[in-house]
C-alpha cells in the first residue's frame, strides 16, 4: 500500500505487478477508513470553488451537465487508465510530470476508430450539429431511451428514429412527422416523464473524441488522488480574448503552500502563487499561445 508518489515508486522498485498496486489502492478508496472521511462538497479557506477534494468512486454520481429537461449524472467508473499511469512512471525511470499526465488523459478520450458509438456520433454530427457538446448531451439520452423502449432492431436504427423525432420537434419539419409518431409509440414515455436524471458511465466516452474540460478534469483529479496528491476539482470561468465561459480544472497541492493549476483542455500547467489564490484569478497562455484568464468563483 502507498500514500504518495514516493512510496509508489518504492513499490514499483520491488516489482509489484500493476494489478496488485491498482487493486490495493482502489480497495483503500472504497474502505470505511477513507469513506468515513469522504466529503462530497468541501470548502477550503484559500480556494472557495472546490467541488471535490477526494477520490471520486463509482458510488458517487456527479451532477455536472444540465439540460432543460434532463439532468446528466456522470458515474466516474474509469479504472483502466491507472495501468497506463503506472507504466508511464516505469518507462520514465520512476519520474513523473504533470505534462505527461495531461497527455495520458487526453489520449484516453481521443477519438478511436473502434469507438463503439462512432456511427451514432457521426449521424448526430451530419444530420443535426457538428458541435461535440451536442453529441455528448444526446448520446446518453439515446442509449437510455433505447434500453427502455420496445424497439427490437439495432441501436443505430433507433438512433436514426431519435434524430427524426428531434428534427420534427425542434424544427417542425413535416417530413419527419410519421417517424416521430412511431418513435414516440415505442419509447416508454411514462418512465421518461418520471425520471429526469440519466446516470451515464464516464467510461462510455473513452475513444469518443467528445471530452472537454469536465471529463478531462474528472479523470485528471482521480489520477492525481490515485498518486497520493491533494487534488481539488475546481469550477471556474475561462476567458479567452473577449469570450468568457464556464470551465472546470484541477488545482493540485505539490507541497505546503505550493499549488499548481492543471487544465487538460487548454494544455496548461501553471504555478499558483498566494496572490493568485487571494485574488481568485490567474493569467497565462495556452498551447496555442492565446492569452487566457481563469476566474475562480
Amino acid at each position: 500500500m502507498f500514500s504518495n508518489l514516493k512510496e509508489l515508486k518504492q513499490i514499483i522498485d520491488k516489482n509489484y505487478k500493476n494489478e496488485e498496486i491498482i487493486h490495493d489502492r482502489l480497495n483503500f478508496f472504497y474502505s470505511d477508513e477513507y469513506q468515513n472521511n469522504y466529503v462530497q462538497y468541501t470548502k477550503d479557506n484559500k480556494i472557495e470553488s472546490i467541488i471535490f477534494k477526494y477520490f471520486i468512486t463509482d458510488k458517487v454520481n456527479i451532477n455536472l451537465i444540465d439540460q432543460a429537461k434532463i439532468c446528466f449524472l456522470y458515474k466516474v467508473d474509469i479504472v483502466d487508465i491507472y495501468n497506463d499511469l503506472i507504466n508511464i512512471i516505469k518507462d520514465r525511470n520512476n519520474t513523473f510530470s504533470f505534462a505527461s499526465l495531461i497527455l495520458l488523459v487526453r489520449k484516453y478520450f481521443a477519438f478511436n476508430e473502434q469507438y463503439v458509438y462512432k456511427d451514432i456520433i457521426h449521424m448526430l454530427q451530419k444530420r443535426i450539429s457538428l458541435d461535440n457538446y451536442f453529441a455528448k448531451k444526446h448520446l446518453p439520452i439515446i442509449l437510455d431511451q433505447y434500453d427502455k423502449s420496445s424497439f427490437k432492431s439495432e441501436l443505430l436504427d433507433f438512433s436514426s428514429l431519435y434524430v427524426d423525432n428531434y428534427l420534427y420537434k425542434s424544427n417542425n419539419d413535416i417530413k419527419y412527422k410519421k417517424t416521430s409518431i412511431y418513435y414516440n409509440s415505442i419509447i416508454d414515455s411514462s418512465y421518461i416523464q418520471a425520471n429526469k436524471k440519466i446516470i451515464f458511465p464516464l467510461s462510455k466516452l473513452k475513444g469518443s473524441g467528445l471530452a472537454s474540460c469536465v471529463e478531462y478534469s474528472l479523470v485528471m483529479h482521480n489520477c492525481l488522488c490515485f498518486l497520493g496528491f491533494d487534488s481539488f476539482l475546481i469550477k471556474s470561468k475561462l476567458k479567452i480574448n473577449l469570450e468568457e465561459e464556464d470551465h472546470m480544472l484541477v488545482i493540485v497541492k505539490v507541497k505546503n503552500n505550493c499549488y499548481k493549476l492543471i487544465d487538460c483542455a487548454q494544455y496548461v500547467v501553471k504555478d499558483l502563487t498566494s496572490k493568485d489564490i487571494i485574488h481568485k484569478r490567474l493569467e497565462t497562455v495556452n498551447v496555442h499561445n492565446d492569452k487566457i484568464k481563469y476566474l475562480f468563483e
